[in-house]
């Protein structure tokens, strides 16, 4: 499975690898696996990105310290990482940037929706020029979306359109930042 991995890796459409991490939620229950197995897995996976010289793409649901500890003791500060769908306090997302300065923070279609406190605070509190967009297609459909029931890639444009309003900017500002911010990451 590595080789075919890193096969994949060698090829020359292949931007970074992931999404990979660790995720110690319960949700769904019967995907569940063993902390440590998890770690063994996530520190290989992370060795044949380095291996590769290829961005990161993280996945980390309540695992935050877990994470950011392997990836301190296996990952350079400088590495370009992207920190999928991000839904933890704006503490976690800054801790996290200032440990990994070239690393961005994906913010989902969560972030239009009322309840979703910690994702508003972070959309406030990082950084723009540090700030991803995305939809983790199929499974965040935006707030203000009905009648459907799994969202897609062109919803992006809502989730910039609430950052926005979040932030009290124009949403052109905020298409601006996560244009060139993609660039910068997966170099596209």
């Amino acid at each position: 499975m590595e080789q075919r991995i890193m096969d994949y890796m060698n090829h020359p459409k292949t931007v970074a690898l992931g999404e990979i991490g660790l995720d110690y939620s319960n949700r769904p229950i019967e995907m569940t696996s063993d902390h440590e197995l998890q770690k063994v897995i996530f520190r290989r996976q992370l060795s044949l990105a380095l291996e590769a010289k290829k961005p990161l793409v993280i996945h980390c649901r309540d695992a935050e310290e877990d994470t950011l500890s392997i990836m301190m003791e296996m990952v350079p500060r400088n590495h370009k990482i992207h920190r999928h769908c991000f839904t933890g306090p704006p503490e976690d997302a800054l801790t996290f940037l200032k440990a990994f300065p070239n690393s961005f923070i994906g913010l989902t279609a969560l972030v239009t929706f009322p309840t979703a406190t910690n994702t508003h605070q972070t959309a406030r509190a990082i950084p723009l020029n540090r700030l991803l967009l995305e939809t983790d297609t199929p499974y965040f459909v935006p707030k203000k979306v009905r009648g459907m029931k799994w969202s897609h890639p062109g919803m992006a444009i809502l989730v910039a359109e609430r950052i926005a309003q979040l932030r009290g900017i124009q949403l052109d500002e905020v298409l601006a930042a996560v244009r060139e911010n993609t660039k910068l990451m997966y170099g596209i």
